[in-house]
């Protein structure tokens, strides 16, 4: 029985469970018998990823790179930690090597997924359409290339027959209905959630996104006030992407009451960040905006700043 490979599974199992704190000793441990494995390194990463902490998760994989150039395991692991950090350029540039050196489903994927993002869509489509076989999910993630593409009955022909295999796929069954909605005419839409409210049934939250993109297109703030009134509870698990389609509609009020609901707000996406303190000086809530970020400074100290910029601009 090979022991170092008993004990790397067991890491690997170990960080599946996010039981980081055993992972951790299990690593260090490795580390002390063989230190210039380029697998612990990407080990470490893989458990910085999972723990949450993508800046050191991005720190490793720069140095794990500079270290071993030649591995193409840890150049993909890598690859991942820069696509998880939205640095796809990066993540192009590792994943490529990576296939340069051993080409494999693996890294065909995740090319695959960082040229969607990159808007690179005829050669995501190549690496993902070649990946299905080995890699089924990956229609999932080709459902969302042929949105990005503006191909929504393509989509949904993906996806039709990727639930044919995997019927209870949650991910898919979102993403069907979301596009089913997206496809219906707003009166269909208009019709069906007004139907199924009328009857008591629940409405899928998909349509209403659907609907409410509709309502805020068509600048009916009336309508839009009505449907988060009446659909709550349903609506209440979806206040990012909802502050989205408001700030987008400049319904800089209603956005940024949406995005001071979010219970695991990411305050190091800047983007993020910048839409929210360009509603809170619009609507004149620049207050509420810095109170708001104060509860979250612990975990985000990078806000620390914007909080003293906000306090200076506002004159308070």
């Amino acid at each position: 029985m090979n022991i170092a490979k008993v004990q790397l599974n067991r890491l690997k199992r170990l960080i599946q469970a996010h039981d980081f704190s055993e992972a951790q000793d299990l690593l260090q441990n490795l580390k002390t018998q063989t230190p210039s494995d380029p697998a612990l390194l990407g080990f470490e990463i893989e458990i910085q990823m999972a723990r949450g902490d993508l800046k050191q998760a991005m720190d490793l994989a720069k140095k794990a790179t500079h270290l071993h150039a030649e591995s193409p395991h840890l150049l993909l692991i890598c690859g991942k930690a820069a696509y998880r950090n939205r640095d796809y350029k990066q993540a192009q540039t590792w994943l490529e090597s990576s296939f340069a050196l051993y080409p494999n489903w693996q890294n065909q994927y995740w090319l695959g997924r960082t040229l969607t993002q990159l808007g690179q869509f005829d050669l995501a489509l190549d690496y993902l359409t070649s990946v299905l076989v080995k890699a089924p999910f990956a229609a999932i993630d080709l459902a969302w290339l042929y949105q990005r593409m503006k191909k929504p009955e393509k989509a949904l022909a993906v996806l039709e027959s990727f639930l044919n295999q995997q019927p209870d796929d949650e991910r898919a069954l979102k993403m069907k209905l979301a596009l089913e909605s997206q496809l219906a005419s707003p009166e269909e839409l208009e019709q069906e959630v007004e139907a199924l409210a009328a009857w008591g049934e629940k409405v899928p939250v998909e349509w209403l996104i659907s609907r409410m993109e509709n309502l805020v297109s068509a600048r009916d703030r009336k309508a839009v006030l009505e449907l988060l009134d009446q659909h709550q509870e349903a609506l209440s698990k979806e206040a990012t992407q909802l502050g989205w389609i408001f700030y987008h509609g400049d319904l800089l009020d209603l956005a940024l009451d949406q995005f001071l609901k979010q219970d695991h707000p990411r305050l190091t996406y800047h983007p993020l960040l910048g839409a929210m303190e360009r509603c809170a000086r619009a609507c004149d809530r620049v207050d509420q905006l810095v109170a708001w970020y104060k509860l979250f400074l612990k975990t985000f100290p990078n806000i620390h700043g914007r909080i003293k910029n906000l306090t200076k601009t506002s004159g308070k």
